[in-house]
């Protein structure tokens, strides 16, 4: 799945003003991510973790890996414990 697929399905989940207030940015701001079809360099760098929260508020059906194509390792325990959540 590609950026643009996972932020397509993420939006039609929890919509673009619930995920804008969510994500604490512009919905305007989420489309250009989405056009844009990658995430911003702080994603990566987990300056900002966008992809996390969206996991957070789609109750994983979206998930950091399908956003980043990886899970960075500074929110890699954040993830894993999302999953088991989700899971149990």
């Amino acid at each position: 799945m590609s950026t643009k697929q996972a932020m397509k399905k993420a939006i039609k989940i929890i919509g673009i003003m619930n995920m804008a207030r969510g994500l604490g940015i512009s919905h305007q701001r989420i489309y250009q991510i989405r056009d844009s079809n990658k995430m911003p360099r702080t994603e990566f760098s987990c300056e900002s973790k966008h992809s996390l929260k969206i996991q957070e508020l789609t109750n994983n059906k979206v998930t950091v890996k399908q956003l980043l194509g990886h899970v960075p390792v500074c929110i890699a325990d954040k993830v894993d414990e999302l999953d088991k959540q989700q899971a149990g």
